[in-house]
């Protein structure tokens, strides 16, 4: 057998599928020709390539399915879109309403709390008020029981800019006379 780098080592088939190269006299399989060549070309083998012929393009494929799945999963998340105060509230149009609160919805990103209200001509309208996101508020002094339906409550606030009977709570009364903050700056 030739020394390696003596001779020629150009490859050529074998009848059984195989390579056959010079210097090993015989048919080796294509993975374990591949890391050969490979070796050679970039002089670099720590003796996996004989074991693991091609264990370097199963770790990229490995990299690159890894890669799929995150953007599968991270793209299929549903991901509740934030908004500026100014977007959705108008700051120049303040509300004052006492009423009957009827249901309170305690969850991100926003607290939301409804409750009824009868306006100057005798007819109950059934406001949406939003608040801040439950951690804060929970950092405010509030927790799930402060607020409960049927409760009577004063806020003060924003009206939504499309007219709604929706708003921003900057603070609500409760009614034992405490009054908290609501979480909603109209400086945001």
């Amino acid at each position: 057998m030739a020394p390696y780098g003596t001779g020629t080592h150009f490859p050529c088939h074998s009848p059984s599928g195989g390579i056959i190269l010079p210097e090993i006299h015989g048919p080796v399989p294509l993975p374990y020709y591949l890391a050969l060549r490979r070796t050679r070309w970039t002089g670099r083998d720590n003796g996996a390539s004989l074991i693991f012929p091609n264990f370097g393009g199963v770790l990229m494929k490995m990299k690159v399915v890894g890669i799929i799945l995150f953007g599968i999963f991270a793209g299929g998340v549903p991901v509740n879109g934030h908004h500026s105060f100014a977007a959705v509230f108008d700051a120049n149009d303040p509300i004052n309403l006492t009423g009957t609160v009827t249901k309170v919805e305690w969850m991100n990103p926003h607290i939301w709390f409804y409750i009824d209200v009868e306006n100057e001509r005798g007819e109950i309208e059934n406001w949406g008020l939003e608040m801040g996101g439950p951690n804060g508020l929970m950092r405010q002094g509030w927790n799930r029981n402060t607020l409960q339906v049927g409760d009577v409550v004063t806020v003060v606030g924003s009206r939504a800019r499309n007219g709604s009977f929706n708003g921003a709570g900057q603070t609500v009364t409760l009614s034992t006379g405490q009054t908290l903050f609501a979480g909603q700056n109209p400086n945001n």
